[in-house]
C-alpha cells in the first residue's frame, strides 16, 4: 500500500561516435530500461541500487531507487558516449558520469549529489523496455490519465468525500510509462492503511486492493478503454482479463461503469 500522489514514482552500447545531443535511436536502445547495482537475479538489500531509463514517451527520464527514497523523475536531456565513458546529461546541468566496461555494465564513477553513496557501484541491465505496442495513447493523451506524466492525475474514489482533499481513501493510479511494465494500480492512502494497520476503523468504503497489467489502452471520445488482467497475490499470478472505460466528465471527475465508481482527477500530490 503506497500513498497517492505522483508516483513518478527514468543509457547505448559503446560506439566508436560520442552520441551528445536528444536521447534518439541507438542510444535508446541501448540504455533504456531497468539497471540494478547488483546481479539481475539478486533480491532484498542487495538489489536495493537501481535506476530506470524510458524514452518512447516521455523523450528521456531517469527514475532512481538507492533502497531509501525515491528523488524522480529527472530529465535526460542527453547522452554523451566517448569511449568507455558515459555521461547522462540530466535537467538543471547536472552530469552523471559512468564507465562502460562492457555492454549492459555501467559503473558510476561521479554521480549527482543525492546519490552519492551510489559511486563505484556496478550497475547490470536487468531488463528492456515492455512492449508498447498495445498502448494507442500519445504523450498528450497518456498525460490525461497518468500520474507518471508531468501534471497527470491520480484518480481519488470519491466514496471519500473531501475528494482531492481527503486524507483517507482509495485512488487509481494508471501506470502507462514503465518502463518495466505497464500497470493499474487499487490501493489505499498511506493514512488509511497506517490507521487500519494500527487497528483503527473507518466508516469508508473501499474495494480490495489490487495490481492489474495494462494489456491494451485506446482513446476514446470522451475518455479511455483499458484491456486489463488482473494480478492474484502474493505471486502474480494472471488472474481474468476484462475491459473498463474511463469517461472524463468536464467537472474534473471521471467515472467507469463497469466498476460503477467514480472518481475525482487529482493533479496536486497528497
Amino acid at each position: 500500500m503506497r500513498a497517492a500522489g505522483y508516483l513518478f514514482a527514468a543509457m547505448l552500447l559503446s560506439t566508436a561516435a560520442a552520441h551528445a545531443g536528444p536521447v534518439t535511436g541507438a542510444a535508446r536502445e541501448a540504455f533504456a530500461g531497468g539497471w540494478k547495482g547488483a546481479a539481475c537475479n539478486a533480491a532484498g538489500d542487495d538489489a536495493a541500487m537501481s535506476f530506470s531509463l524510458e524514452f518512447a514517451l516521455t523523450g528521456g527520464r531517469m527514475n532512481v531507487d538507492n533502497n531509501y527514497e525515491s528523488l524522480g523523475p529527472r530529465r535526460v536531456k542527453a547522452i554523451d558516449a566517448s569511449g568507455d565513458a558515459v555521461t547522462l546529461m540530466l535537467d538543471g546541468g547536472a552530469k552523471w558520469i559512468f564507465r562502460q566496461p562492457k555492454p549492459d555494465t555501467l559503473v558510476s564513477v561521479t554521480p549527482i549529489p543525492e546519490y552519492a553513496d551510489m559511486k563505484g557501484v556496478t550497475f547490470h541491465r536487468c531488463y528492456t523496455p515492455a512492449d508498447r505496442s498495445g498502448l494507442h495513447l500519445d504523450a498528450k493523451q497518456t498525460a490525461g490519465i497518468s500520474a507518471e506524466m508531468p501534471g497527470g492525475p491520480t484518480l481519488i474514489d470519491l466514496r471519500a468525500k473531501k475528494g482531492c482533499a481527503a486524507t483517507e481513501y482509495q485512488y487509481l493510479d494508471f501506470d502507462l510509462v514503465g518502463p518495466a511494465e505497464f500497470k493499474l494500480h487499487r490501493w489505499n492512502s498511506m493514512a488509511y492503511a497506517e490507521k487500519i494497520a494500527d487497528g483503527g476503523t473507518s466508516s469508508l468504503k473501499i474495494d480490495e486492493i489490487a495490481d492489474f497489467i495494462i494489456e491494451k489502452a485506446d482513446a476514446i471520445p470522451g475518455g479511455y478503454r483499458f484491456t486489463i488482467t488482473e494480478l492474484i497475490p502474493p505471486e502474480g499470478a494472471r488472474g481474468d482479463t476484462t475491459t473498463i472505460t474511463v469517461k472524463v466528465n468536464r467537472d474534473h471527475t471521471a467515472t467507469i461503469p463497469e466498476w460503477k465508481r467514480t472518481y475525482a482527477l487529482c493533479t496536486a500530490p497528497k
